[in-house]
């Protein structure tokens, strides 16, 4: 029987320069909020929620260390580059586990149901 490492408790908000950034991280199991709207909103949701801003947007990603957030700026908009920037500083665990993958789409947990469910 494989057991799945446990995921580390990141969550993310990520900018609109990364969309597509948010559905793989959450395929990885990783909560991932895609953030299309200012940024005074994302600053908001990261601070409230404690998430790490995932961003391109250096005037962003300055504003955000000023006001003491967790952000990564990142330079590469290549998914795997940015997943190994990821594994690199902030040590995620980039292995595919199906009992803790969540939607691509809306973020939510997966249950795993037997074939005859």
């Amino acid at each position: 029987m494989n057991v799945a490492r446990p995921r580390r408790p990141h969550r993310f908000v990520i900018d609109a320069m990364l969309k597509n950034m948010a559905s793989w991280l959450r395929i990885l199991g990783y909560d991932s909020i895609y953030w299309n709207g200012d940024d005074q909103g994302i600053l908001k949701l990261a601070r409230e929620d404690g998430r790490t801003i995932l961003t391109m947007d250096r005037e962003l990603a300055s504003t955000a260390r000023r006001r003491g957030l967790n952000v990564l700026l990142l330079r590469e908009s290549d998914v795997s580059e940015i997943l190994a920037q990821l594994a690199f500083k902030l040590g995620l665990n980039l292995d595919f586990s199906p009992s803790s993958t969540r939607c691509p789409v809306c973020n939510h947990r997966l249950m795993l149901v037997n074939q005859a469910e």
